[in-house]
């Protein structure tokens, strides 16, 4: 299979459990890895550690037939290329 295609796939199967993790989890992870201060925005899309540690934070609450497939180096590169989605998600109003 194409490399490009998986990436795809592998896209499709990740972005809808990240965002029901960043929703539901959405006040945990501003207080915990954003803060209360400043710029949601920029302290995320500028801050390469911060978006990791909020990857591996999800990776947790992840299903676990999920994890099984999917291992925390793969989720966290995914969610890096992803930045501008999780981003999209966290700044939705609650």
């Amino acid at each position: 299979m194409d490399i490009l295609k998986e990436r795809a796939k592998l896209g499709d199967s990740l972005l809808a459990p990240i965002n029901l993790i960043l929703d539901r989890q959405r006040g945990d992870i501003l207080s915990t890895f954003v803060g209360k201060s400043g710029d949601l925005t920029h302290t995320i899309l500028n801050n390469e550690e911060t978006l990791r540690r909020v990857a591996d934070y999800c990776y947790e609450f992840l299903p676990w037939p999920l994890r099984m497939a999917v291992k925390k180096p793969t989720f966290v590169e995914f969610v890096l290329t992803h930045r501008q989605a999780v981003l999209a998600q966290l700044a939705q109003p609650a």
